[in-house]
């Protein structure tokens, strides 16, 4: 077990996108930009987590194959989803072959990016997603933004601004042993164009990209507290600038989703 299935297996994920308001805007921008393009078809969920999204797409009528590389999370969907029609399997975003080379409408890569900390496994897991999406298939890819994570945790782990720590960081968008937060050590960090420009690369064509979840994470108790109108308001706020490029670069997580046109 690698120290990011030792991390997955001690945290819960079953509600990271559920449990309060703030922490709802990042599903609810996804799927409303998502829902543009997946329609009917079959769709491949690759680190699926605890399956919001699979579910979700189930419930819409897509088949859905849902895969993730923490055995917890594989056993919490299988008995999740035991009255629904989701395929459930342990799998890595390295290794698809299981799958058959073009046989998905639809990728969705919404974990694995900002867990591989090598570039080649980065780009060994556009790949993989590429084989199995079908030619004018969508791809969609999250990643967590090189420029939020700072402000985020300044005031909690202030190690991450000692002069060694942060000239690695800049240099390689993760984060080395001497930070004591677990998630900051199996986690990597992207700025908007570096991703763009590894999905370009594979012979895709960028048609979305959005801030899934803006600076909100750094105003939540605000968030949390406002009133259901005052929410709602709010979101329809943030879906309509989160297209806009100035929000991009200080967005916590991120969504490109794009079409593989080779």
């Amino acid at each position: 077990m690698n120290k990011l299935q030792q991390y997955y297996e001690k945290y819960s994920e079953s509600n990271r996108l559920e449990k309060d308001k703030t922490s709802k805007i990042e599903f609810l921008t996804n799927i409303e930009y998502l829902n543009k393009y997946i329609k009917k078809g079959k769709l491949l969920d690759v680190g699926a987590g605890s399956g919001i999204y699979s579910s979700y797409y189930d419930e819409k009528e897509i088949e859905v194959t849902a895969i993730d590389v923490v055995q917890s999370h594989v056993n919490f969907m299988k008995e999740k989803f035991v009255d629904k029609n989701i395929n459930v399997k342990l799998g890595s975003a390295l290794d698809l072959s299981e799958f058959k080379e073009n046989s998905f409408e639809f990728v969705l890569c919404l974990g694995p990016i900002y867990h591989l900390r090598d570039k080649e496994e980065r780009i060994k897991c556009i790949k993989e997603c590429n084989k199995v999406l079908k030619k004018g298939g969508i791809l969609a890819v999250a990643y967590i933004n090189k420029m939020h994570i700072i402000p985020r945790y300044l005031g909690i782990h202030n190690e991450i601004i000692e002069k060694d720590v942060i000239e690695y960081f800049l240099k390689t968008g993760n984060f080395s042993s001497e930070v004591k937060d677990e998630f900051l050590k199996v986690s990597h960090f992207d700025y908007p164009e570096e991703i763009e420009n590894l999905i370009v690369n594979e012979g895709n064509e960028v048609i979305e990209h959005i801030a899934s979840d803006s600076i909100w994470k750094l105003t939540k108790n605000e968030i949390n507290n406002l009133t259901e109108l005052e929410f709602e308001l709010l979101l329809k706020y943030h879906l309509e600038t989160c297209n806009q490029k100035n929000s991009l670069g200080l967005s916590n997580h991120g969504l490109i989703i794009s079409k593989k046109i080779s």
